[in-house]
């Protein structure tokens, strides 16, 4: 890769863009960049060979999910194309096949933690973890509200701040899967901690303040996206899958067509929701009404399943002897 295409790409091609493609464009360049400075090789000499070599970087000495490194692959091609489309040096990406050149990044890595089969939640203490390595407000703010509302991605990108009632502690959630007989979606209620409402009124009145001012329009919305009123369902899916990787705690399986899909996701947060307040010995008919379940057998099948240490520690607290 020319060094003189590098500089240009960063000064000229990089600032057009904005939002999220400009913060993957820049992540890619600096992970690139630190990776040429700590091989000690010269960014004119680069090749096919040394992708190669950075994306295994990216996995054993950066921990990067496959899907990330792949994101990171398809975001470096990029940056060469324009390169040489300007003429200003060759691509090293040149006649990459991800699925030929690259067969590991089809395959998911080796689990870094085991959970019973169709058990998708996290622990009190592995959440906790999840909250330490929040970078952002905006983010501790995406994590507790999926966690601790039991909400789906799609009600956290439609909850307004209006929504809230702070002096009761209680919030009005439009759900995702239950519709009046006009077909509009249900406003049904849900409930929070003092310690989250706080969470949130310091967000509301600090940092999302800065978001809402990248906006024309401004903002009704508890989260908002990048230049846009609401967080987009997809960049919910992000924030969760990157914190839940710097916590170390994600878990990857490969589908019936070997792609690779995180365990820790927005939906596995709403799971834990379900399962924390079971544990705890919540009856099933209110924990039913809290998930804003229309059938409260959809709550037993398919947020009542806990791991089998789960199943050990309850057997050991009403051992009958």
């Amino acid at each position: 890769m020319s060094s003189k295409g590098l500089i240009e790409y960063e000064q000229k091609r990089l600032p057009s863009y904005t939002g999220r493609t400009h913060d993957n464009r820049a992540q890619v360049l600096n992970n690139w960049l630190t990776f040429i400075e700590e091989k000690d090789l010269d960014p004119d000499e680069v090749s096919k060979d040394d992708v190669a070599v950075w994306l295994r970087w990216l996995r054993d000495e950066r921990g990067h999910a496959h899907s990330t490194i792949a994101q990171n692959l398809m975001e470096l091609k990029s940056v060469y194309n324009w390169i040489v489309a300007e003429g200003l040096g060759e691509s090293a990406c040149e006649g990459i096949q991800k699925k030929l050149d690259y067969p590991w990044l089809n395959s998911a890595p080796e689990k870094v933690k085991n959970s019973a089969e169709g058990v998708t939640y996290v622990d009190k203490e592995d959440y906790q973890l999840l909250l330490n390595e929040c970078e952002s407000m905006r983010e501790r703010v995406v994590i507790q509200s999926l966690a601790e509302l039991g909400i789906r991605r799609s009600e956290l990108s439609s909850l307004k701040i209006d929504s809230f009632d702070f002096d009761n502690n209680s919030v009005i959630i439009k759900t995702a899967k239950r519709y009046d007989e006009d077909g509009n979606k249900l406003l049904l209620p849900g409930f929070y901690s003092t310690t989250y409402g706080l969470k949130v009124k310091k967000w509301i009145a600090g940092e999302r303040e800065g978001w809402v001012a990248g906006i024309n329009s401004g903002s009704e919305y508890l989260v908002t996206g990048h230049k846009i009123p609401a967080i987009r369902e997809g960049e919910v899916t992000e924030i969760v899958r990157d914190v839940a990787d710097r916590a170390g705690i994600q878990a990857y399986h490969d589908d019936a067509m070997g792609r690779d899909w995180a365990t820790v996701t927005p939906h596995a947060l709403r799971h834990s929701y379900g399962v924390w307040r079971a544990k705890e010995g919540m009856p099933l008919s209110q924990l039913s009404r809290l998930m804003r379940h229309a059938d409260i057998q959809t709550t037993y099948d398919y947020y009542l399943r806990f791991a089998n240490e789960d199943l050990k520690d309850a057997y050991d607290e009403h051992y009958p002897f």
